[in-house]
């Protein structure tokens, strides 16, 4: 358990979604897709990149320092017309902050909308 800005971590669950491998993409794709291995023209260790990940995590939570601020601070979402889909529905909306417990603040139409789950598209 680990405390941070008031608000005591207990667990957490993280969705990340990395291509690595080169690969030719879709043209539907090709101009908003990239792989590690496409932007480094090198070959890539799967483990080794998994572990610096979780060894980021561990000195960001772990260690105390205050993550919440620098993850706003380099969120692309942020400020950006987006495309919310949740529950075999979908919206438009904009993104406008994340709150302390980390769900994505939307503003459609004139509603504030708090998001904890589903998929959004940056547009």
């Amino acid at each position: 358990e680990v405390e941070l800005n008031k608000l005591t971590l207990t667990q957490m669950v993280i969705g990340i979604g990395l291509n690595i491998s080169k690969q030719e993409f879709p043209n539907e794709l090709k101009d908003i897709a990239t792989s590690i291995e496409n932007n480094t023209n090198k070959s890539v260790n799967r483990n080794k990149i998994i572990a610096e990940i979780i060894n980021c995590f561990d000195d960001l939570f772990y260690n105390n320092k205050p993550y919440f601020d620098l993850y706003k601070k380099q969120s692309n979402t942020i400020n950006k017309q987006i495309t919310v889909y949740q529950s075999n529905t979908s919206y438009q909306a904009k993104a406008i902050d994340i709150d302390e417990n980390g769900c994505l603040i939307v503003q459609k139409d004139n509603e504030i909308i708090k998001l904890s789950s589903g998929e959004i598209s940056i547009r």
